[in-house]
């Protein structure tokens, strides 16, 4: 009766143990996303330094915007980006219909090209 409570106790610890690594892995994997995440979130900000109060054209897919359509590959909006944080874009445009100078905010993530003109 002693050895098979012995032999339960170790089939139990290593289960255990098993459960143990499964969830490291997890753990591991979860981290080396989110520094994936990090990364890119560094590298976004890098390239936006580049285009930053230079003149540029954008392109945007996100059809809940008003007027996305202006920025879209066939209209070629033109303007400067003014600022930007981790999630959002600020763009200055002029809009030719009302003749005024227009802020912009965008997310970052619908932006889909930045092209800078000369």
């Amino acid at each position: 009766m002693e050895w098979v409570m012995f032999i339960i106790i170790i089939a139990m610890i290593a289960s255990v143990s098993d459960k143990q690594d499964k969830l490291s892995k997890k753990i591991d994997n979860i981290k080396s996303d989110n520094n994936k995440i990090v990364n890119k979130q560094k590298k976004d900000t890098l390239v936006l330094d580049a285009y930053l109060n230079k003149k540029v054209c954008i392109e945007i897919d996100n059809d809940d915007i008003n007027n996305s359509y202006l920025f879209s590959s066939m209209y070629n909006t033109s303007g400067e980006i003014i600022d930007y944080d981790d999630e959002w874009l600020e763009f200055r445009y002029e809009d030719k219909s009302k003749h005024k100078i227009v802020n912009k905010f965008f997310r970052i993530r619908d932006i889909v090209s930045i092209n800078e003109i000369e």
